[in-house]
């Protein structure tokens, strides 16, 4: 039987308080947590892969904020922020 734990997802959110409200409906919504199980269960368990839920998400979307933000540094705008108007924080929401 599958242990039925919430995995909650970490990263860093800064200022953005858009992102952090993404994330908090992330983490509690209960049919995402339920389909990430699913996820493992058929990825771990039955074909013997790597982790493919919740944990699998927060090192991928950590890299990815991670990357949006160094370029935004550099001055490189993202392509929803440059031809659809959206600020930084939706184009974060865009890559979480």
């Amino acid at each position: 039987m599958y242990k039925s734990t919430k995995k909650l997802i970490k990263i860093p959110t800064e200022n953005n308080q858009i992102l952090k409200q993404v994330l908090d409906l992330v983490n509690s919504n209960e049919e995402l947590q339920t389909l990430w199980r699913v996820n493992n269960i058929n990825a771990i368990d039955r074909m013997g892969y790597n982790d493919h839920g919740p944990l699998h998400f927060q090192i991928v979307s950590n890299i990815a904020l991670r990357i949006i933000r160094i370029l935004e540094k550099k001055k490189i705008k993202m392509s929803v922020t440059e031809n659809y108007g959206f600020s930084l924080e939706y184009a974060e929401v865009v890559v979480f």
